[in-house]
């Protein structure tokens, strides 16, 4: 059943149309498209293709008055999308290694239904593409008939129909992939399948069966793509599975993302133009993720593939920005040990270093104008009192009026809170702190007693459920 339902997922396609873009494709091969598609007269068309994670836009035109329609150019292989602009609907299209592609459609159900004139690719995705809608429409009559039986035979027998419909429908897709080897829709339809299904041992518990199935299906995961075609970076199924492996089946944790992450980037069979795409996403995913730690990821992918020479395609310019930026991150990931600031206190004159704070556990928070934030500073340093919990903060303000603000702001008595330090740092300090720590990204970090990243950059209002997850 897994199979029918991921592989009927693939025609809800994305529509974030752009500018054209090259940089992965395989050879072009030069193609006409044409066709009938009834009822739209005089209507823009536009013929667009994926590249893994978006869809662009590579010709337009209009039909003329009786529908017909046709694109005429060099496209690289790949799955592609007739879109019919005005009415917002999809003709999903293979191209391969044929130079004409026909086809006529008709709104039905206001969907569009197609049918293949010439192009033995499409032929038979679009064989496979009705098989699987019909028998997807009779399941679910079945399963709307099954749904509120209660006795344990008609259970039984609903299983049984499940079962057979499973292997009915696997028979038939390996049939078809099994009779043409030499298209490509084989290999795409094959890249949407699940692993085949899990047997657990019946002398297993139930949870013991669950926990094995869920192992099975991770380690098997990726076995019915083939990393080593590059066509795969021109369709949906690449990015939909890599994206759906790393973000709900791997523990959304650092140190279990990035071996995972080698693992696939290091597959032996993988085409370097495959290997090239899911580098830069994953890159520009960890970059710009806001998952607290995940710099962790972008560090490690820029070490491991930028610095080592592995993404030679990178030019010069770009790939030392990264390293910098690398470099930057570095220091101030979760669990290397802070630097130990120095700053000189531009009301007390006084010296102050970071080392010299003495606590089970260090909230350190910086803040150019931090007066909205004050009053929750000083609860928690108040009921943190007595705790070996010290708060350190650093702001800036040209004002002396508000710098007092500020200092009575976190006072008690007259005095500040004794587990509390207040700093007053010039503004190229600041600065200077601003882009070590990278305070664009959060203003807060929390260390351990020999000042090593806890936890960083989150809201104040998180300070809670950050302290109770790392205890007292």
């Amino acid at each position: 059943m897994r199979i029918i339902l991921a592989f009927i997922l693939l025609f809800t396609c994305l529509t974030l149309f752009g500018k054209t873009e090259n940089t992965f494709a395989p050879p072009p091969i030069q193609v006409t498209i044409s066709g009938k598609i009834e009822g739209q007269i005089k209507a823009k068309i536009q013929l667009a293709y994926h590249l893994y994670d978006k869809t662009y836009v590579k010709d337009s035109s209009y039909t003329d008055a009786e529908g017909n329609f046709k694109f005429i150019g060099e496209y690289e292989p790949g799955c592609y999308i007739v879109y019919l602009s005005e009415i917002y609907k999809q003709i999903p299209i293979i191209i391969n290694n044929e130079k004409e592609i026909v086809l006529t459609a008709k709104i039905v159900n206001d969907e569009p239904k197609t049918t293949i004139i010439r192009s033995e690719e499409n032929s038979v995705y679009y064989e496979l593409i009705d098989f699987f809608t019909a028998r997807r429409e009779k399941f679910l009559q079945m399963e709307t008939y099954y749904k509120d039986k209660t006795s344990e035979a008609e259970k039984l027998e609903f299983k049984k129909i499940q079962k057979e419909y499973s292997a009915e429908t696997e028979a038939f897709l390996l049939k078809t992939l099994a009779d043409n080897p030499t298209l490509f829709v084989p290999k795409y339809i094959k890249a949407t399948q699940n692993p085949p299904e899990f047997t657990c041992d019946k002398s297993f518990s139930s949870e013991k069966c669950t926990e094995l199935e869920f192992q099975y299906y991770f380690e098997h995961f990726f076995d019915k793509i083939d990393f080593g075609d590059a066509r795969m970076v021109r369709t949906d199924i690449l990015a939909t599975k890599v994206d759906y492996f790393f973000d709900k089946l791997v523990t959304q944790r650092p140190e279990d993302l990035i071996p995972q992450l080698d693992l696939l980037l290091q597959r032996k069979e993988m085409d370097p133009e495959v290997f090239k795409t899911i580098l830069i996403s994953s890159v520009n995913k960890y970059a710009r993720s806001k998952n607290i730690g995940f710099d962790a990821v972008y560090v490690h992918l820029v070490d491991e593939y930028y610095r080592k020479g592995k993404a030679e395609w990178t030019e010069a310019e770009q790939k030392q920005k990264m390293l910098d930026n690398a470099d930057r991150l570095r220091p101030i990931l979760i669990g290397q040990k802070m630097e130990n600031f120095k700053f000189t206190d531009a009301q007390t004159n006084m010296e102050f270093e970071l080392y010299s704070v003495k606590g089970n556990k260090i909230l350190l928070y910086c803040y150019y104008n931090p007066s909205k934030e004050l009053a929750e500073i000083k609860k928690f340093a108040l009921e943190e009192e007595g705790k070996g919990i010290k708060t350190v903060v650093i702001f800036i303000d040209n004002s002396p009026d508000k710098l007092k603000q500020y200092r009575e702001a976190l006072s008690e008595n007259g005095r500040l809170v004794p587990n509390l330090y207040a700093l007053t740092i010039s503004e190229k300090e600041y600065k200077t702190l601003q882009t070590k720590l990278n305070l664009d990204s959060g203003r807060t970090y929390l260390l351990d007693q020999n000042f090593n990243i806890l936890f960083k950059q989150f809201s104040m209002w998180q300070l809670p459920e950050v302290m109770s997850r790392f205890g007292e």
